[in-house]
């Protein structure tokens, strides 16, 4: 039985889609990257862990290397299986909001880096979720009160949403992907 990825697992096979490298060579693209140091904080024994877990999967491959002069070196590599899995990913809206916090915050930031269209794609997506959800528990609240104390649930997704509003009019906006304005043929 498969079990599911973590989203650390799709970190690391971003990292190694974009250059294979050493596991040293990585925790320190981690740790100098801005981005990546606010969403997520790794110890060099989980990396090595997370890199030996996607090998085991199938989705990365050890990469011999020579050193002239040393030892032979292992970096890793992505497979055709590991690309595809990332891609999935990246492009799946999480479905529970305990998820937004941290596997979305991380696909976000990945779609933001394949550009604007991609990032588009992936809050939109996000917001059909998200909105789903809303009038199920809306719904919910209606017909029993127990239910309705658990409000906040409503509240949250009302936040995220605005939100994903927000963010896609102020960052996409300034990378110069607006969507397109109706244009008027009156004259």
């Amino acid at each position: 039985m498969a079990h599911a990825a973590w989203s650390q697992e799709f970190i690391l096979m971003a990292l190694l889609v974009e250059r294979p490298d050493h596991g040293y060579g990585l925790f320190r693209r981690l740790q100098d990257d801005p981005g990546w140091g606010r969403i997520w904080t790794i110890q060099r024994s989980e990396l090595y862990f997370l890199l030996r877990k996607l090998t085991a999967r199938g989705w990365a491959r050890p990469l011999l290397e020579e050193k002239a002069g040393g030892p032979t070196r292992s970096k890793v590599g992505p497979t055709p299986l590991g690309r595809r899995r990332l891609m999935e990913w990246i492009r799946t809206p999480v479905s529970s909001p305990r998820d937004l916090r941290t596997a979305f915050v991380a696909k976000l930031y990945l779609a933001m880096q394949r550009g604007p269209r991609f990032a588009r794609t992936l809050l939109d997506r996000q917001r059909q979720v998200l909105r789903l959800r809303l009038r199920k528990e809306e719904a919910a609240h209606r017909v029993d009160p127990v239910t309705a104390v658990l409000g906040v649930r409503s509240a949250q997704t009302q936040a995220v949403l605005a939100y994903l509003d927000e963010l896609e009019t102020t960052w996409l906006q300034r990378v110069g992907q607006r969507k397109p304005a109706r244009v008027s043929t009156a004259r």
